[in-house]
């Protein structure tokens, strides 16, 4: 009682009509407004704003400058066009040189053979009786430099390297240490030494030690 309400329409297949509502005194309601009738009874749907964190259904994508093409889209740019180079020369291998001829050195027999025989049989004999000898770890290393200065001592001798004072002071350094004259072999080192050093230190250092040794072990 006051109130009316609206009669339903009758709905029919295929197709929708808005209804339009009748005013009714103490009560309002709105009015639909018509839509405009297609063809097979379908009505066009509106796009829908774009809801925040949403994305675009495929129909409302659209390519954004700065897109990068489909792979149907890119091109093969194709190999680079030749720009007319001349081509690579291939590296040379380098040329060996040649080995240079090797340095000759021209020995002379010893001018006083029997001396440099002597000199070399009393060093001989001596060496091999330190040999026999017991020898510590400070004695072994100076053996080690004695051998070392026989082998240039005699290096020199038959090179004839080894002038006639110096053949003669020798001969009497090992005649003395054959004799056990200690003394007078350290006489004659201690001259050598003096007189000869800068021609003949490679070898003196190693007489020093063999007085030494001779004069302990010996």
């Amino acid at each position: 009682p006051g109130a009316s309400f609206p009669t339903q329409q009758p709905q029919h297949p295929g197709a929708s009509f808005p209804t339009q509502q009748p005013q009714h005194p103490g009560a309002s309601f709105p009015t639909q407004q018509p839509q405009p009738q297609h063809p097979g009874g379908s009505f066009p749907t509106q796009p829908q704003p774009q809801q925040p964190g949403s994305f675009p259904s495929p129909h409302q994508q659209r390519q954004q400058p700065g897109a990068f093409p489909s792979p149907q889209q890119r091109q093969d740019p194709g190999p680079p066009a030749s720009q007319g180079l001349a081509p690579r020369a291939s590296p040379q291998p380098p040329q060996s040189q040649p080995e240079a001829p090797a340095e000759v050195v021209e020995t002379q027999p010893p001018a006083n053979p029997a001396a440099v025989a002597a000199i070399n049989g009393g060093v001989d004999q001596l060496r091999t009786a330190l040999d026999a000898c017991q020898l510590n770890g400070t004695e072994t290393r100076q053996l080690a430099e004695i051998d070392k200065a026989i082998a240039k001592l005699r290096a020199k001798l038959d090179s004839n390297a080894v002038d006639d004072d110096v053949l003669a002071r020798l001969t009497t350094f090992v005649d003395a240490l054959l004799q056990r004259d200690f003394p007078s072999a350290t006489a004659q080192q201690v001259a050598l030494v003096n007189s000869d050093w800068a021609a003949h230190k490679d070898w003196l250092k190693g007489m020093k030690f063999l007085v030494q040794l001779v004069t302990k072990k010996l």
